[in-house]
């Protein structure tokens, strides 16, 4: 912060412009253009999958206390994974944004779609 303040209004100016920048790779990275032209056969296949009702009695809604216990438990000196996210910045979302956060994981579920920087472990 006290560097940021030491800049002139040109140079903070810059620092916006490249977090405007980094936003968009982020936009980019999490949510990937559905483009059906592209697909493996291993994507065509769940395509077809994913077009009949996901359904099960054992699939209970996820909850913010649920959420946030989970995340309490991850390593916080633990390097992030592919997505980059950190567990200091995943729980830094959920305590300002935990509704959202909460609507995301239960749309997953419902749809039975988790992306896959989430399924693999760094």
């Amino acid at each position: 912060m006290y560097n940021l303040l030491n800049k002139s209004p040109t140079d903070r100016w810059d620092l916006h412009l490249g977090r405007r920048k980094h936003n968009k790779a982020y936009v980019r990275l999490f949510f990937p253009e559905d483009n059906e032209t592209n697909d493996s056969a291993v994507y065509k296949q769940v395509r077809e999958l994913i077009k009949e009702p996901i359904d099960t009695e054992d699939d209970k809604l996820f909850c913010r206390e649920i959420i946030v216990s989970v995340i309490k438990k991850f390593n916080p000196k633990k390097a992030p994974g592919e997505d980059g996210l950190t567990s200091e910045i995943i729980l830094h979302v959920f305590r300002s944004f935990p509704s959202f956060l909460t609507e995301v994981y239960n749309k997953c579920l419902k749809e039975g779609c988790f992306t896959k920087q989430w399924k693999n472990a760094a």
